[in-house]
């Protein structure tokens, strides 16, 4: 977070955030097998068979993590529960960024 502060690299917004992360929908083929099975994969929302992925960006763009493949049908915020470890590493702060004012947001 120092690094991306001394380069001026940060989120407009929110100048405290180390990366933002979202859940994207990837739709496929219907899958075959019992009805059972398929339903795990069917998103109600898009209406569509599919799977979802995790993935964090930083401000500059690129990519720094992707989870591994969900089921459609399982809610973003329970993908994003189930990886809460994976962010809590990456968003511990250091000794230099504890006097930056988050909101209380991040602490």
């Amino acid at each position: 977070m120092t690094d991306l502060r001394e380069r001026d690299r940060q989120f407009t917004n929110y100048p405290y955030a180390l990366y933002a992360t979202d859940v994207k929908f990837q739709p496929y083929e219907r899958p075959g097998g019992r009805f059972n099975e398929k339903t795990a994969w069917f998103s109600g929302k898009h209406k569509l068979y599919g799977l979802k992925l995790e993935a964090s960006v930083s401000p500059q763009g690129y990519c720094v993590d992707v989870s591994e493949s969900h089921p459609g049908a399982k809610s973003d915020l329970t993908i994003m529960r189930s990886r809460l470890d994976v962010h809590d590493r990456a968003l511990t702060k250091s000794v230099n960024e504890l006097s930056i004012t988050d909101n209380g947001e991040q602490s």
